[in-house]
């Protein structure tokens, strides 16, 4: 929570979910979000959360059958600038990204040696958002090239940088026979059990363009039983930090 940010940069595991309900989604992302109080801005300091979220960006990894046909790990991006309350654009389902390479195409599925990042024997994607000092649009790179951008004018309400930057998994619910969903997150294991997936090097990008290592870094869970967060702590491979996210699902998440 050391912002401004100017974007944020990380490596993301690329898996399959072993588990995946219909009409559901497991997926692993960066989220950069800030809020539209300019005076909250000015009152208040680095590690104070902001009051809303409404403009966000996101890129990740997401399977899902009913959107993509398979339940491959499939490159996507995401932005909404209401919160997601009615404004929600998924990679072109309505307008907003602008694809400058033909190199790599939303959709494009991370699996089965899709990535050359390996670590453990797991497939990771490097993924980023980020501003160029003097530009208004956000960019967003996968392994290093450059595949678009989000313009500065999709967003009513001035996004200059962000006030959040949030890496983990998110799972659609939709409560398959009224009880909680069994589609997994991650690799399906929890970090208290071991094992669980990682996402690595976690760099917060600077007002100047450059890589920094964010100060303050708070794992949060809205079903803890179920799926849950830790960070790790500094890569000693590479710089930045790594959190480890994931779980099963299923239906004693309700209990």
């Amino acid at each position: 929570l050391d912002w401004p940010y100017h974007g944020a940069s990380a490596l993301l595991p690329s898996y399959r979910p072993t588990k995946i309900e219909p009409h559901e989604s497991s997926s692993t992302s960066i989220v950069i979000a800030a809020t539209v109080n300019r005076t909250w801005v000015g009152d208040h300091r680095p590690g104070d959360f902001p009051p809303d979220v409404t403009n966000q960006i996101v890129v990740g990894l997401m399977a899902s059958t009913s959107i993509f046909g398979n339940d491959n790990p499939n490159l996507y991006v995401y932005y909404t600038s209401d919160g997601g309350k009615r404004k929600r654009c998924f990679n072109f389902l309505c307008h907003g990204f602008v694809q400058t390479s033909s190199k790599i195409a939303l959709g494009t599925s991370f699996i089965n040696g899709g990535s050359s990042i390996t670590y453990g024997g797991v497939p990771y994607v490097a993924m980023s958002i980020h501003k160029v000092p003097g530009q208004q649009q956000w960019w967003v790179s996968v392994n290093d090239t450059v595949i678009g951008y989000f313009p500065h004018t999709l967003f009513p309400t001035f996004f200059p940088e962000s006030y959040v930057n949030q890496l983990g998994g998110i799972v659609h619910n939709s409560r398959p026979n009224g009880v909680h969903t069994d589609t997994v997150m991650g690799n399906g294991r929890t970090p208290e059990s071991g094992g669980s997936a990682m996402i690595k090097a976690y760099l917060a990008v600077g007002a100047n363009g450059m890589d920094k290592k964010d100060v303050s870094i708070k794992p949060g869970a809205t079903v803890p039983k179920c799926y849950d967060a830790a960070v790790l702590g500094e890569n000693p491979e590479v710089p930045g930090y790594d959190i480890a996210y994931g779980g099963p699902g299923g239906s004693g998440c309700d209990q």
